[in-house]
């Protein structure tokens, strides 16, 4: 199995070396599991030579999410995000 820091760094390096992205967001759990996976992406994507804009942190267990797309939309305001990372 891929451990956490596997994956991210796994994502980052295919969005900016293949996908050609540098500016990312993070919409993740509220909870440990959620801002540790938020920090281990912010890092890789660091170590890419990209950057994570903001990250959008959201209830667990939480089912109407128009508040948390509205904060991504806010992150947003210009223009400087590329993608998303859920």
């Amino acid at each position: 199995a891929m451990t956490r820091s596997l994956q991210a760094q796994t994502l980052a390096a295919y969005a900016v070396r293949k996908l050609g992205l540098r500016r990312f967001a993070v919409v993740h759990p509220g909870d440990a599991y959620g801002m540790r996976l938020n920090e281990l992406f912010r890092e890789a994507v660091q170590s890419e030579g990209a950057a994570l804009v903001g990250a959008v942190a959201y209830q667990p267990g939480q089912t109407d999410f128009a508040a948390t797309i509205e904060d991504l939309r806010h992150l947003d305001l210009r223009g400087r995000i590329e993608a998303v990372f859920l």
